[in-house]
């Protein structure tokens, strides 16, 4: 029994994390690069400023995650919740950062609702949290059948 309290606790904190990152994504990327294009330019350098800011920007809120969090947050009942897998979840966030939020930025109108890149971020973030989902599962039963 304790084997899937174990498991499933993981793998929420996973499902948990994903949805912060997404929703950080989601939010604060269509603000920084409509920050960059006030002059209705968006050059090569601008993207790349860009990404190095979110890819800053994920790397604190994880930490933050990891640190201060799991100090905060003190819940122990059935399942270990020490939030140092989080740290995994800077790839999907930057993952989410060009696929999902880029087509959604770019090929779109210019005038979507914030929801909507809020929806795309979590979606895209939970897509790419699915390889590391799929590798908690599966350890798992391969350790407990060992």
């Amino acid at each position: 029994m304790s084997f899937w309290y174990r498991t499933m606790g993981l793998v929420l904190k996973l499902i948990f994390g994903s949805i912060a990152i997404g929703s950080l994504v989601g939010l604060i990327l269509p603000f920084i690069i409509k920050l960059f294009s006030l002059d209705k330019l968006f050059e090569l350098w601008e993207l790349l400023l860009t990404l190095l800011i979110i890819i800053t920007i994920l790397v604190l809120f994880i930490r933050f995650l990891t640190h201060y969090l799991s100090r905060i947050i003190d819940i122990k009942p059935l399942i270990d919740f020490n939030f140092k897998q989080f740290k995994f979840l800077i790839i999907p966030g930057i993952l989410t950062c060009i696929i999902p939020m880029g087509g959604g930025l770019f090929g779109g109108t210019g005038n979507e609702p914030i929801w909507l890149l809020l929806v795309l971020g979590i979606v895209g973030s939970l897509f790419w949290s699915l390889p590391l989902i799929l590798w908690i599962l599966i350890s798992s039963l391969f350790k407990r059948i060992k």
